[in-house]
């Protein structure tokens, strides 16, 4: 893991740690890591450029800047603005549409676009929070369009190198073999292992970045400033204007009151444009947060103290990404001291130094010490409520699987016979679907997804329990075949096989009629 902490115009920067469990290598401040939907904020940020450029609006209709892009329903198709794409109310489900790039497939941005309109509503225009990456893949479109460079092209040409981000990616694809890079881990079966990067480029705007602590700092740096950059000469640089700031900022969709710490739970949480917005004892905090399969990170800003912090994070464990971020945040609102081992300096502002949690929150993850030696090791403000945190979601997570076990209808078979099950089954959005006889049973391939690809386990009735090959995914999935009027199969539906599965593998929404 590696932090950056920006207070006025000092910054600090630091790794713990290795860049794979086992291994050697250590991360530190130039270290990459996917930064998932930190992304989101490049993005809005592009806008904001085109915006002052006289290229765009936010409230500009998407139609308007993108012929032929329609949604399920008319009237949104024709009252969807900019706007409306950056803050997640435009009346879809949760993750609607990531199938179609996530786990990676060979979807183009284009056909990922043009699909949208197979996407049916869950809510009615406006009304409601609803996460959908798909929407700032639309986003990426229209600043291509606009500008006449991709995003990527945009992004690095506007952004990063202005910036000094001289690190940063916009794909995974574009490391190095041998360069400072953080390997990704997931836990499969109580054990830690390192898994590859999922590159994300058919819907890179949502999420494809890849940043250091080092370069993250400069990017909170600008953003504190309200566009600005210093050159090292002293020099002012403009990225965008004070106004566009204040418009990535605003307050648009009302969030839940929920934090993986119960101490944390704000007043309000609000989201803008590719940012969150909540209080913290009586400031205004702007944040967001990404995940990509195995790295979670974290940058967080409080505006009122000059105050920025980014934590990258190569596991997937969001309370201790709350308990050092927080703990952060406490020293600079009110001066008292910082259990993460903070060490003033007479000629500078502050160092923190994480060897106090840190290292025993990282000696506890990955060697296994016991939660007494790390507990007497430190007392901190949110380690115990943090710990405790994690061997909750370990605990629910147990009485989850016990549930799902115990939803199995005992004595059951299925309708027809196996054979019958074989075939080609198509949804207008996804595409085609393939329930294959194999030597010991059924499996299922989609056809636009390489890792999905898994034994159909009999569960009950004619449900089936889809068993990836790829263990690590962990979105197991239940496959219904339902029956026409002739007796044969007309259609199959699916779901997730458990709340625990990430929202992205939107299986509900498809609906998947037999073709062959």
């Amino acid at each position: 893991m590696s932090l950056g902490v920006v207070k006025g115009v000092d910054s600090w920067v630091t790794g713990v740690g290795t860049q794979v469990i086992g291994g050697d290598v250590p991360v530190d401040e130039n270290t990459l890591y996917a930064i998932g939907s930190n992304t989101k904020a490049f993005t809005a940020a592009c806008l904001a450029i085109l915006v002052d450029d006289g290229k765009l609006k936010w409230d500009d209709k998407v139609r308007d800047r993108l012929p032929g892009f329609a949604m399920y329903d008319p009237y949104v198709t024709a009252e969807l603005t900019l706007r409306d794409l950056m803050c997640h109310r435009a009346g879809l489900g949760l993750g609607s549409g990531d199938l179609m790039f996530w786990p990676q497939t060979d979807f183009t941005i284009d056909e990922v676009i043009s699909k949208i309109k197979y996407l049916k509503p869950e809510s009615s225009f406006r009304s409601k929070f609803a996460y959908d990456n798909i929407f700032y893949g639309v986003a990426g479109k229209i600043i291509e369009l606009a500008s006449g460079k991709s995003w990527q092209e945009f992004v690095k040409e506007r952004i990063l190198r202005p910036l000094g981000m001289n690190r940063s990616n916009t794909s995974s694809n574009d490391f190095v073999k041998g360069d400072n890079i953080a390997n990704p881990h997931a836990t499969l079966d109580g054990n830690i292992i390192p898994v590859p990067y999922e590159p994300l480029d058919n819907c890179a705007a949502a999420g494809a970045i890849d940043s250091s602590v080092d370069d993250m700092t400069k990017w909170l740096k600008c953003q504190l400033r309200k566009g600005k950059h210093i050159e090292e000469d002293g020099t002012i640089m403009t990225l965008w204007s004070e106004e566009q700031q204040a418009e990535m900022w605003t307050s648009h969709t009302i969030l839940p009151n929920r934090m993986s710490l119960a101490s944390l739970t704000p007043h309000f949480q609000m989201y803008c444009l590719g940012w969150v917005t909540r209080d913290y004892r009586g400031h205004l905090v702007v944040f967001h947060t990404g995940g990509i399969t195995g790295q979670v990170s974290r940058t967080i800003m409080i505006p009122a103290l000059d105050l920025g912090v980014v934590f990258l994070t190569n596991q997937d464990v969001v309370p201790l990404l709350d308990v050092v971020v927080y703990q952060v945040l406490d020293h600079f609102i009110d001066g008292k001291s910082l259990d993460l081992g903070v060490v003033f300096l007479t000629n500078q502002d502050v160092v923190p130094l994480l060897d106090v949690v840190v290292y025993q929150v990282l000696d506890h993850f990955i060697d296994g010490k016991s939660l007494e030696e790390l507990k007497t090791a430190t007392e901190t403000k949110f380690l115990e409520e943090g710990l405790k945190a994690h061997y909750d979601s370990l605990e629910e997570a147990k009485e989850i699987e016990g549930n799902f076990l115990k939803s199995r209808k005992e004595n059951t078979k299925h309708s027809l016979e196996l054979d019958d099950y074989v075939g080609t089954y198509t949804d207008e959005w996804y595409g085609d679907v393939f329930v294959e006889k194999a030597e010991n049973g059924l499996r299922m391939v989609f056809s636009r997804t390489p890792k999905l690809k898994g034994k159909l386990v009999y569960w009950h009735y004619d449900t089936f329990l889809v068993e990836w090959d790829i263990r690590e995914l962990k979105a197991d999935a239940f496959a219904t075949f339902h029956l026409n009027s002739e007796g044969g199969i007309g259609h199959l539906t699916m779901k997730p096989g458990s709340p625990l599965v990430d929202f992205s593998y939107d299986f509900q929404d498809l609906y998947l009629k037999k073709t062959k």
